[in-house]
């Protein structure tokens, strides 16, 4: 069986026309990356704080004890990310601000959340357990 000419040129086209899709896809997803990278170090810069593109302080497993970073669902691979993250000491504390992103698999679906996270550590303070999260409509 041979592909008449139209028969290939369609599946040409097709594939270019996919290839052109994942790539534009690509582009904006890079594109965002590289504005919000840009804001955060920004943002340091007037903060006069630390800036890191990735984890290289081990914050993440500093957080694992909270309830937040226990909220992926896949657990053979760890997709989580954190990034852009700033660090300055206020005082005696250490305060962080940082994204964090990870994803939460459905069965059939998998949906990536990312989030912009304030965190403050001081040894000497000692605070109750608590758990803050959003009211609802019920």
């Amino acid at each position: 069986m041979f592909l008449l000419a139209t028969e290939f040129a369609t599946i040409a086209f097709f594939l270019g026309f996919m290839a052109v899709m994942f790539s534009a896809v690509y582009w904006f997803q890079q594109r965002r990356r590289q504005v919000r990278q840009q804001a955060m170090r920004a943002l340091a810069g007037a903060l006069e704080a630390q800036y890191s593109e990735n984890d290289q302080m081990g914050l993440r497993n500093q957080l694992k004890p909270f309830d937040l970073f226990r909220r992926e669902r896949i657990r053979f691979f760890n997709t989580s990310n954190l990034s852009n993250i700033l660090h300055k000491k206020v005082g005696e504390a250490s305060v962080y601000l940082f994204d964090y992103s990870y994803v939460v698999s459905t069965g059939k679906s998998s949906k990536r959340i990312t989030q912009t996270v304030f965190f403050a550590n001081n040894r000497n303070w000692h605070l109750p357990q608590f758990t803050l999260k959003p009211s609802s409509w019920w």
